[in-house]
């Protein structure tokens, strides 16, 4: 691979080349699938090419291949510097003039997953009887209709190298499994899912975490909750304290938190229909996020986490770095590029600032060796309370979401209630989404904030009418 990656290096390397990089990406994915006790899928695949990227006299330029012959490569890089001399008269508005890429010191260095079983050489055959067995553990349930069991496992290898000396290999592995049945009586049909909905729970780990699992042990649990839902009291509608669990709550942080805090976002290279960004750079080390409990973080570092690994894809080593601390907005996710942009924007009070993160938060990651690095929010959130209280989440009904395109998601207000349980842990934000988009005025302290909330839009979550 290091004569591919040269070969590559070296075609882009001429007179107005500011910087190149090329990444070669080998990935394996096995996905099993179960259904009423007979295997419904079994996946395996293979993904194996270059990416290659360039920055010409301050314009970028991107191509890619899975022909790594040598010729394949070198025209795949004519490609990128052809792409990079047109984007040369296209700049314009926030665009306008050169990109400059903040420093970034050049490593050598190996990453892997640690893993205690590889999941890709346990034996196709143990895991079909586990996925079957809890199967046949579920459609045993009077009223149980349908039932499903599934497990996934996924691994990319790959090598990053640069033409400012940077060469490094990594394997990322995640595994993963769930299992899902349906009751019915005939008027209804309710669905239960273990651990987590969305095809189950899933880490950068190996075999262990689908032993840890243990689904056939929850596959009799999780049926008759099916069962016991069809019986199970509407949701009523009105104003109420919601108790959010803890995957839920990831993915509104997710949503809600993460995606705001997009660097590229926030200065307009990228919008969806979510808008924009409200978390503005002049706002930065003043915006009251929310109460002073609050603490987001981008976290690349945490055993286990999926956002984890060793570097992101342009080669920045992996971080934690405050995002919102004490409630109160002091960081971004950045990349080599906006973080220089970020940096002229700061004022002298800002520049004074010491807990204001002026910092690369290794959040630059591409789906594939066929797609350029782009920003994904990987977020951890630390609630710090007092001995063992709930935590609880305000959430407006869907037909206070729609807001149009250009406009700015808020933040969510977070309080906390008495004891409730154990003390809450860290949760990972999850690559997921359901159709609830939160939006909330900032909470000072904690001060109530009302929200008017139809439970039933909720309803799939599971029964709230004991709450």
């Amino acid at each position: 691979m290091k004569d591919l990656i040269k070969t590559a290096l070296d075609a882009i390397s001429i007179r107005g080349l500011d910087y190149g990089d090329a990444r070669i990406v080998k990935r394996t994915t096995q996905n099993l699938s179960t259904r009423n006790g007979v295997v419904e899928g079994i996946e395996y695949s293979e993904s194996l090419g270059i990416g290659i990227r360039v920055l010409f006299k301050g314009a970028w330029g991107f191509a890619a291949t899975n022909d790594l012959s040598s010729t394949g490569i070198k025209k795949t890089c004519q490609k990128a510097l052809e792409i990079a001399k047109s984007s040369l008269v296209l700049r314009s508005g926030l665009f306008k003039g050169a990109v400059k890429l903040y420093p970034l010191k050049a490593v050598k260095d190996k990453y892997e997953t640690p893993i205690k079983i590889d999941p890709f050489k346990v034996p196709l055959n143990k895991k079909i009887e586990n996925l079957l067995a809890a199967d046949k553990t579920m459609v045993k349930v009077k009223g149980i209709t349908t039932c499903q069991s599934f497990m996934r496992a996924w691994r990319e290898e790959k090598i990053f190298a640069s033409t400012e000396g940077s060469y490094i290999k990594q394997t990322i592995t995640e595994s993963g499994a769930g299992l899902e049945c349906m009751a019915t009586d005939g008027k209804d049909a309710q669905n239960r899912s273990y651990p987590n909905s969305f095809r189950g729970q899933f880490q950068t780990a190996g075999y262990e975490l689908i032993e840890k699992l243990d689904l056939v042990g929850h596959a009799q649990k999780t049926a008759e909750e099916a069962v016991r839902l069809l019986k199970a009291r509407e949701c009523p509608s009105g104003e109420f304290d919601i108790i959010l669990d803890g995957n839920q709550l990831g993915l509104q942080i997710h949503e809600s938190c993460g995606h705001p805090t997009e660097l590229d976002r926030v200065l307009g290279f990228e919008a969806a229909y979510a808008g924009t960004s409200f978390m503005n750079v002049d706002g930065l080390g003043e915006l009251k996020y929310g109460s002073d409990i609050v603490n987001l973080t981008v976290d690349n570092v945490t055993p286990g986490a999926l956002g984890t690994f060793g570097y992101d894809d342009e080669g920045v080593p992996a971080v934690k770095k405050y995002l919102v601390k004490k409630g109160v907005h002091v960081g971004y996710q950045t990349s080599r590029e906006t973080l220089p942009i970020m940096i002229k924007m700061l004022n002298t009070k800002q520049r004074k600032n010491k807990d204001i993160e002026i910092a690369l938060t290794s959040s630059m990651r591409s789906d594939n060796w066929s797609n350029l690095p782009l920003m994904a929010p990987k977020l951890l959130t630390r609630l710090k309370m007092g001995n063992s209280q709930a935590t609880f989440l305000k959430i407006p009904s869907m037909p206070e979401l729609r807001r149009p395109f250009g406009t700015a998601a808020t933040p969510f207000a977070i309080k906390t209630i008495g004891r409730f349980g154990e003390r809450p842990t860290a949760v990972k934000a999850s690559r997921v989404s359901l159709p609830i988009r939160v939006t909330a005025q900032v909470q000072r302290g904690l001060e109530r904030s009302k929200w008017v909330l139809n439970l039933s839009d909720l309803s799939h979550l599971g029964n709230l009418s004991n709450l």
